[in-house]
Order: structure tokens, then C-alpha cells, then sequence
């Protein structure tokens, strides 16, 4: 066996070898980042929101554009029936 032939083994099998550990490393900080978002997510969700927000009614309101102007639209917004 030629000497040139094994050291390109040897280095394909050190290379192979190089990547699987970094691939491996690489999903257990995957692994970690994603269970620490979960946490924090988690975290968040169960939190109080820092105001009471019983019986409290959001809605989104649009005028219609080629009806109203733009002044009026603000006169829409700023001084309701």
C-alpha cells in the first residue's frame, strides 16, 4: 500500500470524524437554545401584563378612504358620535 494512499485516509478519517463532532455540538446548541426560547416563552405567557385588562374591548376601526379626506378622517377619530 502506498504511503501517499493511507495519509489521504487517515486525513478523510480525521475530516469525517472533525465534522460528525461539530455536527453533534452543533444540535446540542440547538437543543439548548431551543429549550431556553421555550422558557422564556413560557415565562412570558404566565406573566401579569402590568395593567388590569378585565373586560377590556379592542377593536379596529377603518374609515373609508375615497369617502372621507384625510382631514376628516382625523375629525372622524377625534370627535366621536
Amino acid at each position: 500500500m502506498p504511503v501517499k494512499a493511507s495519509c489521504s485516509r487517515t486525513s478523510a478519517t480525521a475530516l469525517r470524524s472533525t465534522l460528525v463532532i461539530a455536527e453533534i455540538a452543533l444540535a446540542v446548541v440547538l437543543l439548548v437554545s431551543a429549550g431556553l426560547l421555550i422558557r422564556s416563552l413560557d415565562r412570558v405567557a404566565s406573566a401579569a401584563p402590568g395593567a388590569d385588562v378585565d373586560r377590556v374591548l379592542a377593536a379596529r376601526i377603518g374609515v373609508p378612504g375615497p369617502r372621507y379626506a384625510p382631514p376628516q378622517r382625523s375629525d372622524f377619530f377625534r370627535n366621536p358620535v
